[in-house]
């Protein structure tokens, strides 16, 4: 009887020792996996790249505004995605600002805006140098409301370094993201006869290549 439970047990132990092994295994096997889909991706490098739009008012005065703090990457896949601190918006003049910010954008509740479509993952392989137009669908998130943008962009590759600009600016209207009344605010405050609800905006981005 005694032999039988030190049989028994034994085959218990090394049954549990088996299960032990095999879910190390499986583990072991899950994390090379990963690391095998998990490829290099492409940074965005904000010192040398930019995100302007051009504001229109009294249908002949445009102006060229920027945004100072954004990130972004792109993925093996060619996935790019972007997001923007509202609150860095950029007109030169602080009252401007401030007011964009507060009346337009309303960055206490819309911080930030997010865009993100996808370029063929063929260019991000490509050793050397090159440069061609291809046409791009986006998807663009702003102030609580999301709206797809279609545009043609400028892709260069160029030693680990991948830029992506905009070949004609993308149009976007106010109406699209519920920014209309802040357009109303923003032309009342500044006793203008108009301001344009569509707005242009103009990518030029680069970027570098991790090292992973």
């Amino acid at each position: 009887m005694i032999l039988h439970k030190f049989r028994l047990n034994n085959v218990s132990s090394t049954t549990f020792l088996l299960k032990a092994i095999n879910l190390s295994k499986l583990l072991f096997l899950l994390l090379m996996m990963t690391s095998l889909t998990v490829r290099a991706e492409w940074n965005l490098d904000q010192s040398k790249s930019s995100i302007e739009f051009i504001s229109i008012k009294n249908n002949q005065i445009s102006e060229t505004h920027s945004f100072q703090k954004f990130s972004g990457s792109i993925t093996s896949e060619g996935l790019i995605h972007l997001i923007i601190e509202l609150d860095s918006v950029d007109t030169k003049i602080p009252i401007r600002d401030e007011r964009m910010r507060n009346l337009f954008f309303e960055t206490e509740m819309f911080p930030k805006a997010t865009f993100s479509t996808k370029i063929p993952a063929e260019d991000l392989e490509i050793e050397n140098e090159y440069s061609r137009i291809v046409e791009v669908n986006g998807r663009l998130g702003l102030h609580g409301a999301e709206a797809e943008l279609n545009s043609k962009v400028m892709i260069l590759n160029r030693k680990n370094a991948l830029r992506v600009v905009t070949n004609n600016p993308i149009l976007i209207s106010a109406e699209d993201f519920n920014l209309i009344a802040g357009i109303a605010k923003l032309q009342k405050i500044a006793g203008l006869d108009s301001i344009s609800a569509v707005v242009p905006v103009i990518l030029d981005l680069i970027f570098i290549q991790s090292e992973t």
